[in-house]
């Protein structure tokens, strides 16, 4: 068994391995499940055709009020953040 440091390289190595080779199994498929699996498929017939879709006439509540939200989310993060680590520190003191 590999040293616990290469066992992190290695099991990444394999995973990528396996995800390379998932596609090549697919296209390994046989001529005959291929047109199998197209005779299935064309057995539905076509689709309807679906309605064009009708516009919305509202914009929601905009981009400026999502930004300014997110950056006011942000910041009162950061403050909370630097308001509990400063509650966290102990004093030189004691």
């Amino acid at each position: 068994m590999a040293p616990r440091s290469h066992r992190l390289p290695l099991l990444a190595l394999l995973l990528v391995v396996g995800l390379l080779a998932l596609p090549a199994a697919a296209v390994a498929q046989s001529d005959e499940s291929a047109l199998a699996q197209e005779r299935y498929y064309g057995s539905y017939g076509r689709a309807a055709a679906t309605p064009a879709a009708t516009t919305d006439t509202s914009d929601g509540p905009g981009w400026t009020l999502a930004l300014v939200g997110g950056a006011a989310l942000l910041l009162a993060g950061v403050a909370f953040g630097a308001v509990g680590s400063r509650v966290t520190v102990r004093p030189h003191g004691a």
